[in-house]
């Protein structure tokens, strides 16, 4: 336990099946909120995945089946994105080089930064969600950035002035990225 949240471990089995690019999807799917399958073929498993060899989804399955990933379908045709579980989230926060909470104003207790409810969207939202990272992963690989430049509007606090769906944090210089689908409110832009 731990500031007021269950801290949940992860099991020595569940980390034993981890490939670099599992790390690599785990850590994609924390700072997007979540992705979908032909996202985490395209920008996370493309050079193991021939299209042809069902990789990713076969990867996806471990994950589930681990407990690092839950499935979630949504809409009438059932498009599908992956969220990260309790225990995903906890692999990101033991593997991450940065802490990934700030500490309450006595230091005695951490507040995280997500946790695996925190990262859940409603389902109106998902199309919106899917479209913006399918934007920046693809900004990312084409210009070879950083993808720890990207911060998700849950993750960007640091704009006093604006509140954009997502943030290119470029050494300089910051790229708003907005998508405009029609969901936000007037007063919200």
């Amino acid at each position: 336990k731990g500031g007021g949240c269950l801290l949940y471990s992860v099991r020595p089995e569940a980390l034993a099946i981890l490939t670099n690019e599992d790390r690599i999807a785990l850590q994609s799917i924390y700072r997007h909120r979540c992705l979908n399958e032909e996202q985490l073929a395209r920008y996370c498993y493309n050079e193991l995945d021939t299209g042809e060899n069902d990789y990713t989804l076969m990867r996806i399955r471990a994950l589930v089946d681990a407990g690092f990933l839950e499935i979630h379908e949504y809409g009438n045709d059932q498009k599908c994105v992956f969220y990260l579980t309790h225990m995903g989230v906890q692999f990101i926060r033991d593997i991450s080089s940065d802490p990934l909470y700030v500490m309450d104003s006595k230091g005695v207790h951490r507040k995280y930064e997500a946790t695996a409810g925190m990262l859940k969207m409603t389902d109106n939202l998902l199309d919106h969600q899917t479209q913006l990272n399918t934007l920046s992963l693809e900004i990312i690989r084409r210009c070879n950035l950083d993808p720890a430049s990207y911060k998700d509007s849950m993750f960007s606090t640091n704009f006093t002035y604006a509140q954009p769906d997502g943030v290119l944090e470029l050494p300089g210089f910051d790229i708003f990225l907005e998508m405009d689908m029609g969901h936000e409110r007037t007063s919200a832009l």
